[in-house]
């Protein structure tokens, strides 16, 4: 901070009457907030006249690009905050709510430098309706309620699966965007949107009434603003023009060579989830595709996890792909193929300069005879090594020996995320509570994380 004397008073220095003029000037990346104190303005620089003793402080903070893809934000800019801690100290902790970590946000929504948590929470006793709540975060990770941030709060996303950030506005502050609708809960998708200061949800009309089980956010066609893609049903592309407003395209529209569309299906089976990242590093987003797997050729889902490589144009081309594994490499567990695939994640986990792969999935054993005949689910991540030559190899019981769980895991991250130099495979933080089914679970509150050590991953919760 600087200060220029403007105007002298009848005595000497500072004495009544004189007039300062200061000047915040940030260095670096950073960039000036406010004057706080005795001058409470947003202007620099700024005058103020001394007439008895003044405390005058600038605050400064680093912007936040928000204007990454969904894969980066997850994995790069999400902080690790333990979320069950942090609900319990603000009472929402409790079972009555649900869908803590499909339905959190984390970003700098009153613009001070910190991140802040926003929740949509299903509750009720069938999820029926949700809440949403703002917490802020007081510059050392504790938190206080402010949900006069939020309006519209009757708005309601029914059981949404995946939540997004980034900005889609173009205001450089962070916007929202969740899916709605869990099994059998069809609803609009919406979007929180930023509106000088605070933020008001609103559906998006464009994109189809569904239940979407995954999408993802990234600049498809170049523009310099985050689009959206959706998998399955209704699959398709929402194109930003800037200001949040978007345009509709099926995915036969974007993808050449795709699915046939013989049955009025938008291209294949069981689309669930989806991220849109440069895994080849040639400077254009790829569109990364997952869900359920064929059994036979003829099926009418994906092989496995599929990369379709972007040219930059905005438009993709099936048979410009890689598959990480071919059609009979499906994974089993105790002689059952595996179920959904609900996440991934890339990083060059060995340093080789290759983008390598956890992929998420889910195993349902029904009639389980070693959980009394009800239902078990399981949760595996496997881990693949990229080879350099447009291949995969499965690395998994080298890298990951323990990566078979009896409870629940929400999403996959690959992020270094104690600051140590080493790389962490985990979840986004701890959850609400670690459930699952089946016999001899022993879950905890805790995320599951792992941390790479040169040649594998330790466990470490």
């Amino acid at each position: 901070m600087s200060e220029k004397v403007i105007k002298v008073g009848l005595a000497t220095d500072y004495n009544s009457g004189t007039i300062v003029e200061l000047t915040a000037e940030p260095t670096d990346d950073w960039e000036f907030i406010e004057w706080i104190g005795d001058i409470t303005s947003t202007e620099n620089p700024v005058q103020i006249t001394i007439d008895e003793a003044k405390t005058v402080k600038a605050r400064f903070h680093k912007p936040i690009n928000y204007l990454v893809n969904s894969h980066y934000y997850k994995n790069e800019m999400n902080p690790y905050f333990d979320l069950i801690k942090i609900t319990k100290n603000h009472d929402i902790g409790n079972p009555k709510y649900g869908g803590y970590d499909t339905g959190v946000a984390y970003a700098d929504f009153n613009g001070d430098g910190y991140i802040d948590i926003n929740l949509m929470l299903n509750a009720g006793v069938d999820g029926d309706y949700c809440e949403h709540f703002m917490l802020i975060n007081n510059g050392d990770d504790t938190f206080t309620m402010n949900n006069d941030l939020i309006t519209n709060t009757n708005f309601n996303t029914y059981m949404s699966r995946k939540t997004i950030v980034g900005d889609f506005n173009g205001d450089k502050i962070a916007d929202v965007v969740r899916i709605a609708g869990g099994h059998d809960w069809l609803r609009k998708s919406n979007i929180m949107l930023s509106d000088n200061g605070t933020f008001t949800f609103k559906e998006i009309d464009e994109v189809p009434f569904s239940q979407y089980h995954g999408f993802a956010s990234g600049d498809i066609d170049n523009d310099g603003d985050l689009d959206l893609f959706f998998g399955s049903p209704n699959s398709g592309f929402a194109i930003n023009d800037g200001n949040a407003n978007f345009t509709w395209f099926k995915v036969t529209d974007k993808i050449s060579n795709y699915f046939e569309d013989n049955d009025q299906r938008d291209g294949p089976y069981g689309v669930q989830t989806s991220e849109i990242f440069d895994i080849n590093s040639d400077g254009n987003l790829d569109l990364i595709l997952g869900g359920s797997y064929k059994d036979e050729s003829y099926d009418y889902n994906l092989t496995s996890p599929t990369i379709l490589w972007g040219n930059g144009s905005g438009n993709f081309d099936y048979d410009n792909k890689l598959e990480l594994w071919e059609l009979g490499d499906k994974p089993y567990h105790n002689g059952v193929k595996v179920g959904n695939n609900d996440d991934f994640s890339f990083a060059d986990i060995d340093q080789d300069g290759f983008m390598d792969a956890v992929v998420q999935y889910i195993y349902q054993i029904d009639n389980d005879p070693n959980n009394n005949g009800n239902t078990t689910m399981y949760f595996q991540y496997q881990v693949m090594k990229n080879n350099g030559n447009s291949s995969f190899t499965d690395v998994t019981s080298e890298w990951l020996p323990d990566s078979m769980k009896n409870c629940t895991v929400v999403w996959t991250i690959l992020k270094d995320v104690d600051n140590n130099g080493m790389l962490d495979l985990t979840e986004y933080a701890s959850t609400t509570s670690k459930g699952g089914s089946g016999p001899d679970i022993n879950c905890s509150e805790k995320a599951w994380r792992w941390e790479w050590n040169g040649s594998k991953f330790d466990k470490i919760n």
